[in-house]
């Protein structure tokens, strides 16, 4: 079921990268939601579901993106295939262990993304592929980051206790305006 909810994830995060995320670009650069979710599903779902979820998410970005068609199909399993293996090798379960792998994979990305759409007659400017490569990386694990918070909450329970919170607060609330409205 978890793995299920990952590819809704998945689907609503390459809708935000299309869609609300271009309000939230800082110098020209966004994060990769797409790319944060495939490190995520990779260390936390078995190797069949992160591969495949990868792949959809590779497939999904393809659809919607400038780059070279193809490219992030072949890299996102890629980057979950090792992660899995990196993971088998050892633990990286420390926050530290895992930004510091989403920023490197990160970085690999955005730089053979670059170097896909220089190789294929496209000019980019050397300080704009420098800026993609260091802020969208960054920016990229700072996402990570949240995004493995949120689901910790999730699989700790308190994600659903925060929102049963708000949900009874929002019911109280309406009590009360029904209450004060004059009956006919």
């Amino acid at each position: 079921m978890k793995n299920l909810a990952y590819a809704l994830y998945i689907v609503i995060s390459g809708i935000l990268q299309l869609t609300l995320l271009n309000y939230f670009s800082v110098f020209g650069v966004k994060p990769d939601l797409l790319l944060a979710l495939v490190i995520l599903v990779s260390l936390r779902s078995p190797a069949g579901w992160a591969v495949g979820l990868s792949l959809f998410a590779g497939i999904l970005k393809d659809i919607f993106s400038a780059s070279g068609f193809g490219i992030n199909t072949l890299l996102f399993p890629l980057w979950s295939i090792a992660i899995l293996n990196l993971n088998r090798k050892i633990n990286v379960e420390h926050d530290y262990l895992r930004l510091a792998l989403g920023f490197i994979i990160a970085f690999l990305q955005n730089m053979f993304c670059g170097l896909a759409l220089s190789y294929s007659g496209r000019f980019v400017p050397l300080g704009v592929f420098t800026r993609i490569l260091l802020l969208s990386s960054l920016y990229t694990t700072v996402t990570l980051f949240l995004f493995f918070r949120i689901d910790d909450a999730r699989k700790s329970g308190q994600f659903s206790r925060y929102f049963i919170s708000i949900r009874g607060w929002a019911k109280k609330k309406r009590s009360i305006f029904h209450k004060n409205t004059p009956q006919p």
